[in-house]
């Protein structure tokens, strides 16, 4: 059992926070498979300072059981979106420093903190001592295969008083490449008090298994693996509790969730944005199934609602035998 404030988890199965990925409506149709933390995307320390009136308040209504991200490299700017994020209600905070996009290690921050340690040091004493709620970290394995100082920052971080840490094990230089390393983050876990997350290539119960079992780890955390799948955090939540695996949904009930999950990014986002936005997920909902490539296109050349749903009701419908009146 993980206690972290006023949450509390049990095998631990935790969505990844992701950069353009898990909005509201992601997060939502996560949760309606079961009772998965979340984290909000991740969130510029300086944008939180500037961000106007109304946006806050819609950061603050998307917070019910989850954790807001954080990244940024000043440590009296981290402080402040700290207070200001304890002060919206999130459960925690998370500290980015694995993110390897390059325009986040452009501008130092993410997986390039951690070529830093004296201001990673600086950057989680200011966080740590500034709010009365948790503080968790995630991070990566270090900068590439001659800087592997996870360890060091893991050290470091307890002795911060980071409360627990998420290990995406790969290096920046890797960022999705090549397999995760699952066994080094056993060396972190085996070394410090407070709980490891293990993240990286969990994409289904015996990845979950083993990842698990190589690292120690006390849970894990699903990335890219739930792109296009919201049910399997949940999945692997089961298997993990249980012993058992849950079928995935049917592929009738996969057309119902990418429909609803649609029309929430329609309603979240409005129309011409919500649509530019869903076309990632509908490619990632049909990339297993034959003609997705032929589907796909067919569906960034529409911009009515409407037709690109009759779009997704014939392709689905083209994959099994069952029909439909309406949606």
């Amino acid at each position: 059992m993980i206690k972290l404030g006023k949450i509390s988890f049990n095998n631990p199965v935790l969505l990844a926070p992701m950069s353009g990925v898990t909005d509201e409506p992601f997060r939502s149709s996560v949760k309606k498979f079961g009772d998965i933390f979340t984290y909000t995307e991740m969130v510029a320390s300086s944008d939180i300072l500037k961000t106007d009136l109304q946006s806050i308040k819609k950061l603050q209504n998307s917070l019910n059981n989850n954790a807001i991200q954080i990244v940024g490299r000043d440590p009296n700017v981290m402080k402040q979106a700290a207070i200001l994020c304890e002060g919206l209600g999130t459960s925690f905070i998370d500290i980015n420093m694995g993110c390897p996009a390059r325009k986040v290690v452009n501008s130092y921050c993410g997986a390039a903190l951690m070529r830093d340690e004296e201001l990673v040091k600086r950057l989680l004493d200011a966080v740590c001592n500034s709010v009365k709620i948790p503080v968790t970290l995630k991070m990566r394995l270090g900068w590439d295969n001659d800087n592997l100082n996870a360890l060091k920052i893991a050290r470091i971080a307890q002795e911060s008083g980071v409360k627990m840490i998420t290990v995406h094990a790969r290096t920046k230089k890797q960022m999705f490449k090549d397999k995760a390393r699952w066994k080094l983050v056993k060396i972190i876990k085996d070394s410090i008090s407070i709980p490891v997350i293990i993240n990286g290539d969990i994409v289904c119960e015996n990845t979950a298994k083993l990842a698990l079992e190589e690292s120690n780890a006390d849970g894990i955390m699903i990335g890219r693996g739930a792109y296009g799948a919201p049910w399997l955090p949940s999945k692997i939540k089961y298997y993990i509790d249980t012993g058992q695996i849950l079928s995935s949904p049917s592929i009738e009930d996969q057309m119902y969730v990418l429909l609803n999950h649609y029309e929430s990014l329609l309603s979240y986002y409005g129309i011409n944005k919500g649509t530019r936005i869903a076309r990632k997920h509908i490619q990632w909902a049909t990339k297993n199934f034959s003609n997705s490539a032929s589907f796909f296109q067919s569906i960034c050349k529409e911009i009515s609602p409407n037709i690109v749903k009759e779009h997704i009701i014939c392709f689905f419908n083209s994959k099994t035998d069952f029909s439909m009146s309406s949606i």
